[in-house]
């Protein structure tokens, strides 16, 4: 397996594990919001790959903090492909993320979940991110 960013000509591949995220696309949505992921310097997604498939893929973006030293690093998506479960593909990409968002000088990283993922709790938790309850969301009136 390797892990590598993800190219414009992978889309067509990657837009299939959305599916297995529980938010499936078209190609072409998966495409247009790649392309402006990676119109972002500070944004990146990266995939695992073994055989010519895809097993999985995780996006980060980074950005400055006002109130601290360092960069905020955010993860999220991580998904791994319903077929590769059970084979550290998920643990794999987690420690990719994390290096690469270090090496874009995050001092801290978060992840998003939705509350419905409990197994996906429990796997951030094994890999020793905290649960922080507080967050507010709020979409903009169309």
């Amino acid at each position: 397996m390797i892990i590598r960013r993800l190219a414009s000509s992978d889309v067509e591949r990657a837009a299939p594990l959305m599916a297995d995220l529980g938010y499936p696309v078209t190609v072409d949505t998966f495409a247009e919001r790649f392309a402006a992921l990676s119109a972002n310097p500070s944004s990146a997604v990266l995939v695992a790959e073994a055989d010519g498939s895809f097993l999985g893929l995780v996006s980060v973006h980074s950005f400055e903090m006002l109130h601290r030293p360092g960069r905020l690093g955010r993860i999220t998506a991580l998904v791994v492909a319903s077929s590769a479960r059970g084979r550290s593909v998920g643990t794999e990409l987690l420690k990719a993320a994390e290096e690469h968002l270090q090496q874009s000088g995050c001092t801290m990283l978060e992840v998003t979940s939705n509350d419905r993922r409990a197994d996906a709790h429990a796997f951030y938790a094994a890999r020793g991110y905290r649960e922080k309850r507080v967050r507010f969301v709020k979409s903009p009136a169309s």
